[in-house]
C-alpha cells in the first residue's frame, strides 16, 4: 500500500523531481513534513508539489500559481534557490539561477508575450530579480546590446548594434548613451566623443564616410555649437576576458588613419568642389532631388535686407514645381534653429538628393561659416555661434541622414556685417568650406569680401533672379547651370558681383 501511494505521489509531482528518493509525506499538517515529498494546495488556488524539509519547500518542486504562472526547479527554506524555470501566464519564460526567491546569477529571459517585447531575449547576469552585470539583449528586429547592466538598465560599458547597421560602442547610463562613445553609421560616417542623455553633448568629432572631419569641437543636444580642439578618447568595448579586444584596436587604427589622411582629403575635396563628378554626370539642372530647406532672412535687428524673404518664397515655389518637398523658413529666429534642423533631418531618407538655399547675411568665425538669425545680438565673435545657424551643422545633418547629392546655394553677402564689433581676425567674411562630404556642391552668390546685390525692393536678389532662370532648364548639367548663373550676374552687375 505504501509503495502504491508513493508511486501515485510521484506521478502527481511530475518530472520536476521524478528522481527524488524521498518518501511521501504523511498526515495533513504540512508544518511537520520533513525529508518527504508532498502536495500543498492553497485556498487561492496556488499549489506546490515537491520535496519538503522542516515544513518548508526544500529540494525539487513545482509551484503553480492561480494566475497561470509556474515555477519548476530547486527550493531552499521555502524560496526559489538554485536552478529553475519560471513560466509566466503571458508566455514569457526565465530559465536560470535563483536565490532567496529572486533571479540571481546566470539566466536567460525569453519574451514571448504578445506585446512590444515579443521575440526579445536576454542572456546574462541577474541580481535580486533584475538584469545586473554582463549580459546580451537581442531584440526581435535584429538589434543587439552586449555589455553591462545595473537595475534592469544599460549601465557601464556596452556595444549596441542597431537593426539598420548603425553601431554604438561606449558608456551608458540608465539605458542612454552617456560618457565617451563612438557611433558608427551604416554608411561609414562616424561620431567619436562625449554623450549625455542619448545625445551628442560635450567634445566630439564627426567624420564623413570617407574619413574627412566634418565638425570637431563642442556639441549640445546633437547640435554642433563651435569649433574647438578635441582630445579624442578611444572608448573600450565590453571586455569578456583579458585578451586584446579587436574592436578597440580597429577603432584606434581608424582614428589614427583619419588623422593621417585629413590633409590629403581636404585638398581632394577642394578640387572636387571645383569639378564635382556628381555634377558632370547629372543630366538636368537639378538632380532628382526630393527635399529642400529654404531660408530667407530679411528683418535683421542690425542692417536689415529688402529681398531675402522674397527670394526664399520664389525659390520654394520653383523647387515645389520640380517635385521637391520644401521646408520654407522666413526670418529665422534663435529659438527656431533646433526645430528647423530636426524637421529637415526628419524629411531626408537615405539616398535622397537634398538642396539647401539661404538668402541673408553670412560670416565666418574660426574657420566655421555662420548664417545669423534675424534676432541675433552679436557684440563680438564669441556671440556668433549662439546667434547663428552653422553651415557645418547643415552639412552634417545631410551627411548623418545619408543624403545622396547635396546642393547648397548661398545668396549671402560675404563682407561680415558685424566686423566693427570683432576684436580679432578670428571672425571675418563668409568663407569657402575647407572640407565637405563627398557628393556636395556649394555655390556662393559672390566672391569673398564682397556684397551680393539685394536687388530692387519687392523683387529678388541679383543672384537669386538668375538662379530662378536656370533651375528648371532641361538638359543642363549642374556645373553648366552654375556658369550660366555666374555669367548673368557678372554681366548685370557690370563685374561688381562675381559668384
Amino acid at each position: 500500500m505504501n509503495i502504491l501511494l508513493r508511486l501515485l505521489v510521484v506521478l502527481m509531482m511530475g518530472s520536476a523531481y521524478a528522481q527524488s528518493n524521498l518518501p511521501a509525506c504523511q498526515g495533513s499538517e504540512t508544518s511537520g513534513w520533513s525529508n518527504c515529498t508532498g502536495t500543498k494546495t492553497f485556498a487561492n488556488g496556488n499549489k506546490y508539489v515537491g520535496e519538503f524539509k522542516d515544513g518548508k519547500y526544500n529540494g525539487q518542486g513545482t509551484y503553480t500559481f492561480a494566475n497561470g504562472d509556474k515555477y519548476v526547479g530547486e527550493w531552499k527554506d521555502g524560496k526559489n534557490n538554485g536552478q529553475g524555470t519560471y513560466t509566466y501566464a503571458n508566455g514569457d519564460k526565465y530559465v536560470g539561477e535563483w536565490k532567496d526567491g529572486k533571479n540571481n546569477g546566470q539566466g536567460t529571459y525569453f519574451s514571448l508575450a504578445d506585446n512590444k517585447f515579443k521575440g526579445d531575449k536576454y542572456v546574462g547576469e541577474y541580481k535580486d530579480g533584475k538584469n545586473n552585470g554582463q549580459g546580451t539583449y537581442t531584440f526581435a528586429d535584429g538589434a543587439k546590446y552586449v555589455g553591462e547592466y545595473k537595475d534592469d538598465k544599460r549601465n557601464g560599458q556596452g556595444t549596441f548594434t542597431y537593426a539598420n547597421g548603425d553601431k554604438y560602442v561606449g558608456e551608458w547610463k540608465d539605458d542612454k548613451r552617456n560618457g565617451q562613445g563612438t557611433y558608427t553609421f551604416a554608411d561609414g560616417a562616424k561620431y567619436v566623443g562625449e554623450y549625455k542623455d542619448d545625445k551628442r553633448n560635450g567634445q566630439g568629432t564627426f567624420y564623413a564616410s570617407n574619413g574627412s572631419i566634418i565638425n570637431q569641437g563642442i556639441w549640445a543636444d546633437n547640435i554642433f555649437v563651435r569649433s574647438a580642439p578635441v582630445q579624442q578618447a578611444i572608448v573600450p568595448s565590453v571586455q569578456q576576458s583579458n585578451t586584446p579586444n579587436p574592436e578597440i584596436e580597429r577603432l584606434r587604427a581608424e582614428a589614427e588613419e583619419a588623422k593621417r589622411k585629413q590633409a590629403d582629403l581636404e585638398q581632394q575635396l577642394r578640387l572636387a568642389q571645383q569639378a564635382s563628378p556628381v555634377s558632370q554626370s547629372t543630366q538636368s539642372s537639378i538632380p532628382a532631388g526630393k527635399v529642400a530647406l529654404v531660408i530667407g532672412n530679411s528683418a535683421y535687428n542690425s542692417r536689415p535686407l529688402d529681398n531675402p524673404v522674397n527670394d526664399a518664397r520664389a525659390i520654394s515655389t520653383k523647387l515645389r514645381s520640380l517635385g521637391f518637398t520644401v521646408i520654407n523658413k522666413e526670418n529665422l529666429k534663435i529659438r527656431e534653429i533646433g526645430s528647423t534642423l530636426r524637421e529637415f533631418r526628419s524629411k531626408i531618407s537615405a539616398g535622397d538628393e537634398v538642396l539647401f538655399f539661404y538668402a541673408g547675411h553670412g560670416l565666418q568665425v574660426n574657420g566655421i561659416n555662420y548664417l545669423p538669425v534675424v534676432d541675433a545680438d552679436i557684440q563680438g565673435e564669441e556671440d556668433v555661434p549662439l546667434n547663428s545657424l552653422s553651415l557645418n551643422v547643415v552639412l552634417s545633418t545631410m551627411e548623418e541622414s545619408k543624403a545622396g547629392v547635396k546642393l547648397l546655394f548661398l545668396d549671402a553677402c560675404r563682407d561680415n556685417p558685424f566686423a566693427r564689433s570683432f576684436r580679432s581676425s578670428a571672425g571675418g567674411d563668409l568663407g569657402k568650406i575647407g572640407s565637405a562630404p563627398s557628393g556636395t556642391l556649394i555655390h556662393y552668390a559672390t566672391r569673398p569680401g564682397s556684397v551680393a546685390a539685394d536687388g530692387k525692393k519687392g523683387g529678388n536678389g541679383l543672384y537669386t533672379e538668375h538662379l530662378l532662370k536656370w533651375l528648371d532648364v532641361p538638359n543642363t548639367p549642374i556645373e553648366a547651370m552654375h556658369k550660366k548663373v555666374a555669367m548673368g550676374v557678372e554681366q548685370d552687375s557690370k563685374g561688381k558681383q562675381e559668384p
